[in-house]
């Protein structure tokens, strides 16, 4: 894991526990009129269109999302033996499950047009931009916090429904450069080529310290069945790909930790609540008027630092705070 940053594992998990998911996932997104009524095995997209009241994380949380946190199939895999035990081999200790594992299920749909389009000039500012995990989840002095990241594909993705890649060694080079551009995440440039594009488009940094190093990078991807897995340290650079099928891509992203280790805020708490406060978070930049550039910069440290833990410490204060530590920085 050292070495490569990564573990693919072929065909692990037991095919049965992964078929129940999927079984379940079409069930949910054919209710939902997203997949064809007459899907059984392959979730053949409708053609409708996501809603934001199906899909949204946020308390409520939408129909889709809700009905998936309730898949005791769900549970049954993130909390497998075979996964907890090869994690715990790797952490050198007992690993748990994060708490929001069970809303970490993805459906993708094919990819629309013009975003493909897009993707093909420039990946950044779409859904699929590449970035480092440990950007969210580290510890507010920016030490690592030491989880995993486990990739499952729970139907078989072939090169059109597009997957997972990983790039090749980058977790070797700290913490990459994020950038922003305007207010929107742009995610952390692969290599020199796409770091100068997103320069010249005024691009700044809003987190990390490190930017690839020259040469062409080698992109790391598969064929994937269910049962596989895919383990990856917190500084490994990944992207996932664009869809362009005519089937949902159906896939979860589990996070688990060390026991023992100090925990981050986020470690036990389920997706609802992280996503409520990083609207929080931003509706609190808007109303204070912050300038884009820097308030990506504020969003991603207090996001990292969490909700305030101290009494009458506000978000307000803490936003104006975070202003103005880093004008005290910027040189005049």
């Amino acid at each position: 894991m050292s070495e490569d940053g990564y573990v693919f594992l072929r065909n692990f998990l037991d095919r049965e526990t992964v078929n129940a998911v999927l079984d379940d996932f079409i069930r949910i997104l054919k209710a939902h009129g997203y997949v064809v009524p007459g899907a059984t095995t392959s979730p053949v997209w409708s053609g409708k269109e996501q809603k934001g009241e199906d899909f949204s994380p946020l308390p409520p949380r939408g129909a889709v999302i809700r009905a998936v946190a309730s898949l005791e199939s769900l549970r049954k895999l993130y909390t497998s033996k075979e996964l907890l035990d090869v994690l715990g081999t790797l952490f050198g200790g007992e690993a748990y499950s994060m708490g929001e594992n069970d809303d970490r299920l993805r459906a993708v749909p094919p990819t629309k047009a013009e975003v493909l389009r897009k993707y093909a000039k420039n990946p950044a500012g779409t859904s699929f931009a590449s970035h480092q995990d440990h950007e969210t989840l580290r510890y507010p002095d920016g030490s690592a916090f030491p989880f995993y990241t486990v990739w499952v594909p729970v139907m078989k993705i072939t090169e059109d429904v597009g997957g997972l890649f990983l790039v090749k060694g980058s977790h070797k080079s700290g913490f990459y450069k994020h950038y922003t551009l305007k207010g929107e995440d742009m995610g952390a440039p692969i290599d020199q080529a796409e770091l100068r594009r997103w320069v010249r488009l005024g691009a700044i940094p809003a987190s990390g310290n490190s930017e690839p190093a020259q040469g062409k990078k080698t992109l790391l991807r598969s064929d994937y069945i269910p049962g596989d897995v895919i383990i990856f340290q917190p500084q490994m650079l990944h992207r996932g790909l664009p869809n362009s099928s005519k089937v949902f891509r159906l896939s979860a992203d589990f996070r688990y930790a060390k026991r023992g280790a100090p925990k981050i805020w986020r470690a036990d708490k389920k997706i609802e609540y992280i996503y409520a406060y990083y609207q929080e978070l931003d509706l609190g930049l808007k109303k204070l008027k912050i300038d884009p550039s820097m308030a990506s910069t504020i969003r991603n440290r207090l996001f990292v630092e969490g909700p305030a833990r101290t009494k009458g410490k506000t978000l307000r204060r803490r936003i104006e705070g975070a202003r103005k530590s880093l004008k005290s920085m910027t040189p005049t």
